[in-house]
């Protein structure tokens, strides 16, 4: 969650006078609203479908304008599709069965749940300049990969996630560590 700003308008930290400050890098949310998304609970073999819908509210200069959208028409004019994996990852992340019911991570899980999100630079050092490349068997390309690209590190930092906090079986430990 971002902090928002003060009270009474709560601005988002990133809102300027112009504008948004961050627009061409605007995070899936930012991108998709006022759509919302919600994906219902999962089947044994049948993978949901998402469930669309709209926020109505008064500050959205949008709903003003005399347009009509369909939520494929929107998810395409912002660019949605092309960071849908990165979304993914996350929402898989956030979605584990260990938040089921509103449980929370103790604070040690937490703080490597939001580096592995939110600071790949902290993450990237937690990577290359600890014995973590010494203990996990990871190939030459992805270690190249995630050293340079911030993309292949938050897809890598999701894999990291689902091992450290779900034991699942997402990264192969050394045998001679």
């Amino acid at each position: 969650m971002l902090r928002m700003g003060a009270e009474p308008d709560k601005q988002c930290p990133f809102s300027t006078a112009a504008g948004c400050g961050v627009y061409d890098d605007r995070p899936w949310a930012c991108r998709m609203y006022p759509v919302g998304m919600a994906i219902p609970p999962a089947r044994a073999g049948v993978e949901p479908e998402p469930v669309y819908f709209l926020f109505e509210d008064d500050f959205c200069r949008g709903h003003a304008e005399p347009r009509e959208w369909t939520v494929d028409s929107w998810r395409d004019s912002q660019g949605v599709p092309a960071r849908e994996s990165a979304e993914a990852g996350f929402r898989d992340n956030r979605l584990a069965p260990v938040f089921i019911g509103g449980r929370t991570l103790d604070p040690k899980r937490m703080e490597m749940f939001f580096t592995a999100c939110y600071d790949l630079d902290s993450f990237r050092a937690f990577v290359f300049e600890s014995t973590f490349l010494q203990r996990f068997s990871l190939d030459a390309a992805n270690v190249a990969s995630i050293r340079t690209d911030d993309e292949a590190l938050l897809r890598f930092a999701f894999r990291w996630l689902r091992f450290a906090l779900f034991g699942e079986p997402t990264m192969t430990v050394r045998k001679d560590t």
